[in-house]
């Protein structure tokens, strides 16, 4: 199936590596301009939840704000090999699962800032999470 994996929108990021990266309702989208391909990521992948509500970059580890917490990706160096998803969540200390659509950001101290509900808190990560 070609196109992106749903039409409702909540984030587009441009990347260092020049793809950009569309956070949907129904998972990822990754539009490669230069081999004009457009890969999408959901729940075959490890995507779980799919609806990708925030996105944003910090040392090449994407952080993807969903429904179910944070979750943290490195990509792998050649798309078609398996991604390995880490969920970080109230389990690791943030104050609430549900996070909120674009409501993120990265700050020039390497801070990063997630807005989250049903009770609007924010979760602030000061050092990059342990990922076990």
């Amino acid at each position: 199936k070609e196109g992106l994996a749903h039409n409702d929108v909540s984030q587009i990021i441009l990347r260092e590596d020049g793809t950009l990266w569309v956070a949907t309702e129904g998972g990822i989208s990754i539009i490669d301009p230069i081999s004009q391909t457009i890969t999408n990521l959901g729940e075959a992948e490890g995507l779980v939840p799919e609806a990708v509500y925030s996105l944003q970059e910090k040392d090449s580890t994407l952080y993807i704000g969903t429904v179910n917490g944070l979750l943290l990706v490195n990509p792998p160096s050649d798309i078609n090999t398996p991604w390995s998803f880490f969920n970080y969540s109230t389990a690791q200390g943030f104050l609430s699962n549900d996070h909120n659509r674009r409501a993120s950001l990265l700050l020039s101290n390497g801070q990063l800032w997630f807005s989250s509900g049903p009770v609007w808190k924010l979760n602030i990560l000061t050092k990059d999470p342990v990922i076990d």
